[in-house]
């Protein structure tokens, strides 16, 4: 299994690419309150593709940021593996709405 690394991009820049992506499809995501299934969530979404994943995931940032935390969104085949690996900037959780995922040391 290659080695994976996902800090390619800081903090700052995370935020403001999902700033400039809602802004550039004329998106405001302060003043109400955007869902996925809105028009512009499928827009922003097709905008803010992660492109640095294992084989068998996709991912996309969501457009927004909150202190030090950015959000995605990621969706993995069944089975499938990423190999060791640190995310070195900012917070991060994990909510898993369908599925497993499985931690070996």
């Amino acid at each position: 299994m290659a080695k994976f690394d996902p800090n390619q991009a800081t903090y700052a820049e995370g935020a403001l690419r999902a700033e400039r992506a809602a802004h550039a499809l004329k998106v405001d995501i302060k003043s109400k309150i955007l869902t996925s299934r809105d028009p512009a969530a499928a827009m922003l979404k097709r905008a803010l593709p992660i492109r640095n994943v294992p084989e068998g995931f996709e991912k996309w940032q969501l457009p927004f940021a909150f202190d030090r935390g950015l959000f995605f969104i990621t969706h993995a085949k069944a089975g499938t593996k990423a190999s060791e690996h640190s995310h070195d900037e900012g917070d991060g959780i994990r909510f898993i709405v369908s599925g497993s995922i499985h931690y070996q040391s």
